[in-house]
């Protein structure tokens, strides 16, 4: 037989030998896999150590390492107290006087044959083993002195364990100390109740028997106290089966011995027909053992049909048969490679070890491997001590003792293949009829895996289109349909468990833009990223969705009242701030977030959804980035509609004033500008801020014409203050959507000339977040402003990510630190590290720091002996009108000792 592919896949690419592999003559059902690496692979070692008995549940708790020192540890346990009996009692016993005295050596000798001839009993729950070692054991009490029985008990099953069974020396150790031990009871039982006199009677027979069974009810023990200190836990009631049989066989063996003792004693000639009847009771226990086995291997494919019945897919039923495999044939490992159907090359690897460990691991063949995968192929065993070079390389390439491995064929094309290893304990290796067993298993376990593939395939392309109409197929998050089916689902369970459900709409602002410019690919590429960045910022109790273009939806548990989704739609506003890497490009993406929640805003799916929808809008026009959904949201519509109108009035009427604050120089000690700020005191309903109506004239293009008025205003107003003597500049805010009027430039040109202005006396304010809309347009009408001689001013630096960035890009003159950083350095050493940073950053640029939001005399200290420029707040001024402004400025240069006593604390 020439190697197989499927022998390589067993292999796992860890085998020495020659390229070819091959293995001489043809031995019927004995081969060995090709040898040659193919498929890197992981390798399974064997081991040494003691097996687990029948019935044992192991209790993965434990490691080798503790499991080796607590076996050492019984062991040297077990051989002290068999010394101690030995050397303190055994070996002071006289010997009896018999008719008949047997050699030591020939006791020795029945040992060792007894221990080479044991039966072991197979049974679904493990394995029982039947030894005649009663026999010399009985025989020794009555014709063999305790020290020459000690003697031979021990150096005869020395020679049956390593020579014969070639035993770890860890199983020896234990073997022999427990049978040392055994020996000693035996003894002592035997003697004490005879004490001195001897013959042959009812007494003595009693006496080997009780001796005898002592020994064997000290040997269940051991054997039990074994799986304890392995970390496992024994089956009790297999146990006392196992007992139950264990005395049955004793009784047998001893009865046997005492007929033995008997002959020799009265009759030494006759003692020759008991050889027979040994031979007739051995075999009896070997066909017994025959029978069990034979009807544990039913039990196994009987149960094998059923867990194959129940299982769900190939790999559940791959699972159930590598379970059953090492079940049946006491394996330390069962493992199967299935191909893939489709002659890929591809197949998986699933590996059972001990304790129910299963691993998994796919692969691939070469196209010569696949090629000899399908010609011919037989079971292939592999026994220990093989003298085949082949078979030798393959059991060490795998680090196992021993194997069997079996193809399987399905009815249309191979499966795969199945290898059991590492026969357990030592209980020989496997042989024929083990293969026999496994080959049988195989052939029924083919074709359910064939099937199961199949249903698997069927499944999968059911699952497949389920899956397509429920979910986005750019993102792979759920759509608009799967999102409103699991919205009704989640307002059932909280309807149920009385708690509340949030539903969040969110849209990307300037998503359009990013499309026209850099195209669908990169835009489809950034939805990709933004359906993973919420999808991790969430967690996985959400459910994200995508309803369509640059809209998302999430759904999330909260607070019965929603108290807490505000935070969840800050968490998401956070992560999207990180820019995102589309290509060689890094872009910023803003994104506008409404929430409604069950059952405070609605108690339908399409109530909810629209309710978030609305409040998103809210959020949109207020320019808020989040919004809660209200009940008069409604209402708020129908007042930004009649605040249209009223603003366009306002305009026209001139009730839109200006105030201005002052910005004074800490080092001069005087007001070298002053920032020009909006208020409209409405008729009717009062002051209105300019946090909603600035978005309404952003919205309906009014923000153009409320731009020019404010601009003319503060020109106007700074010529009659220069005229007065105060030679003081005015700062203007723009706001996003003048920076992409192109026509900006020429407008303020307009104002300038008609109020006879120059363009030094003015200073535009701008936010990192305006120049984003669009940073080409943007940063080309800033450029055309400062060629006119217009200063240039950073607001709010540092509440943005890209500062840095258009500090070197843009024409700027002048940083306004934010004023939550200044606020903030009473109590937080930290924003006074921040504002530091500022002032120095600025210092080294060349530019004017201005402090805005100072409130107290601490931190104008502070900030004059960090070396900032400018300050502006309520401390120094509130924001005032045309008129009182003017009156303040005479006031303030007519007082020049007011900020010289400010400032005489830091001296």
């Amino acid at each position: 037989m020439r190697p197989t592919a499927v022998s390589n896949l067993e292999t796992q690419g860890r085998s020495a030998a020659p390229r070819d592999g091959r293995f001489g003559r043809r031995r019927p059902h004995q081969a060995v896999a090709a040898t040659r690496p193919s498929v890197d692979l992981h390798a399974h070692g064997g081991s040494d150590e003691l097996e687990p008995g029948a019935g044992s549940d192991t209790r993965p708790a434990v490691t080798d390492a503790e499991r080796r020192v607590r076996l050492i540890a019984l062991c040297v346990s077990m051989a002290v107290v068999a010394g101690a009996f030995f050397a303190t009692w055994i070996r002071e016993l006289p010997e009896l006087r018999a008719s008949v005295q047997l050699s030591w050596v020939v006791v020795a000798f029945g040992f060792a044959l007894c221990d080479i001839l044991v039966v072991h009993v197979e049974s679904r729950r493990g394995t029982h083993s039947i030894s005649l070692c009663d026999i010399p054991l009985t025989l020794g009490l009555f014709f063999v002195s305790p020290t020459h029985l000690f003697v031979a008990r021990v150096l005869g099953s020395a020679l049956a364990l390593v020579v014969h069974r070639r035993s770890s020396p860890l199983r020896a150790a234990f073997d022999l100390s427990l049978f040392s031990l055994q020996t000693c009871l035996a003894v002592a039982v035997f003697r004490t109740t005879v004490l001195s006199s001897f013959g042959l009677g009812a007494v003595h027979w009693a006496a080997a028997f009780g001796g005898v069974l002592v020994a064997n009810l000290a040997g269940a023990a051991m054997t039990t106290l074994l799986y304890v200190v392995r970390g496992e836990r024994p089956d009790t009631l297999t146990r006392a089966k196992l007992l139950g049989a264990s005395i049955v066989t004793t009784a047998v063996n001893t009865s046997l011995a005492l007929v033995a003792i008997t002959l020799l004693w009265n009759h030494p000639s006759t003692t020759w027909l008991l050889l027979p009847v040994a031979l007739v009771l051995l075999g009896a226990y070997k066909a017994y053992a025959s029978m069990s086995q034979r009807y544990a291997s039913l039990c196994v494919l009987h149960e094998f049909s059923r867990l194959v019945a129940s299982a769900w897919g190939t790999e559940g039923m791959a699972r159930a048969l590598l379970e059953q495999a090492r079940t049946l044939l006491r394996a330390e490992l069962a493992e199967i490679v299935l191909l893939t159907p489709a002659g890929d090359g591809g197949f998986l690897r699933l590996t059972l070890q001990a304790q129910g460990r299963l691993s998994r691991k796919p692969g691939w063949l070469t196209e010569e491997e696949w090629s000899e995968l399908w010609s011919e192929a037989e079971p292939t065993l592999a026994g220990r001590g093989t003298r085949e070079p082949g078979l030798r390389s393959f059991l060490s390439a795998r680090g196992l003792r021993d194997c069997i491995l079996v193809p399987l064929h399905g009815k249309h094309y191979r499966v795969g293949t199945l290898m059991v290893a590492n026969r357990t304990g030592d209980r020989g290796s496997f042989d024929r009829g083990h293969l026999t067993l496994l080959e049988t298993l195989a052939n029924h376990a083919a074709l359910s895996l064939e099937n199961g593939r199949l249903s698997d395939q069927l499944h999968s392309a059911v699952a497949e289109r389920d899956h397509q109409a429920r979910h986005d197929p750019l993102t792979g998050l759920a759509n608009r349909r799967l999102f409103h089916e699991q919205l009704v689902d989640a307002m059932d369970r909280a309807h149920t468990a009385a708690s509340g459900l949030a539903v969040m709409v969110l849209d990307l602002d300037r998503f359009k833009q990013v499309n026209d410019s850099l195209g669908h690919a990169s835009g489809d590429r950034l939805l990709q990223e933004v359906g993973i960045r919420l999808t991790s910022a969430v967690g996985p109790l959400a459910t994200v969705a995508r309803l369509g273009s640059d809209e998302f939806a999430v759904l999330f548990p909260c607070a019965y009242d929603g108290a807490d989704a505000s935070a969840v739609a800050r968490e998401i506003e956070t992560a999207l701030e990180v820019p995102f890497e589309v290509g060689e490009l890094s872009l910023e993406v803003d994104a506008t977030l409404g929430i409604a929640v069950f059952p405070l805003h609605g108690e339908t799916a399409e109530g909810l959804l629209k309710g978030a929808t609305t409040a998103m809008n809210q959020a949109k026009q207020l320019k808020s980035g989040i919004a809660v959904y209200t009940g008069d949201h409604d209402a708020q519509s129908a007042r930004r509609l009649a605040l249209v109108s009223e603003l366009r009035a306002a305009l026209e009427e001139g009730e839109i004033e200006v105030h201005y604050q002052p910005k004074v120089e800490l080092r001069g000690e005087r007001v070298s500008g002053v920032e020009a700020l909006i208020r409209w005191d409405h008729p009717v309903r009062g002051p209105i801020s300019p946090e909603e109506f600035i978005p309404v004239a952003e919205e309906t293009g009014l923000i153009r014409t409320l731009t020019t008025y404010v601009l003319r205003r503060a020109l106007r107003d700074c010529g009659q203050w220069r005229r007065g003597g105060h030679a003081i500049h005015v700062s203007v805010n723009l706001s996003p959507r003048s920076l992409l009027d192109e026509d900006l430039p020429a407008d303020v040109a307009t104002v300038l000339e008609e109020e006879s202005a120059a363009p030094t006396w003015l200073t535009f304010e701008i936010t990192e977040t305006s120049i984003m809309a669009d940073p080409v347009r943007s940063t080309e009408v800033l450029e055309r402003l400062s060629a006119m001689g217009i200063g240039l001013a950073v607001d709010d630096f540092g509440a943005g990510h890209s500062t840095l960035t258009y500090l070197k890009r843009l024409p700027v003159d002048e940083v306004k630190i934010d004023k939550s950083f200044v606020k903030g350095m009473a109590m937080d050493s930290r924003d006074v590290a921040i504002v530091r940073s500022v002032v120095d950053l600025g210092a080294n640029l060349g530019l004017r720091v201005v402090a805005e939001g100072v409130e107290d005399q601490a931190t104008l200290s502070r900030l004059s002996k960090m070396g900032c420029g400018v300050a502006q707040g309520f401390h120094l001024s509130r924001p005032l009108p045309s008129v009182e402004l003017a009156a303040w400025l005479d006031s303030w240069n007519n007082r020049p000792t007011l900020l010289a006593r400010t400032l005489s604390n830091l001296r």
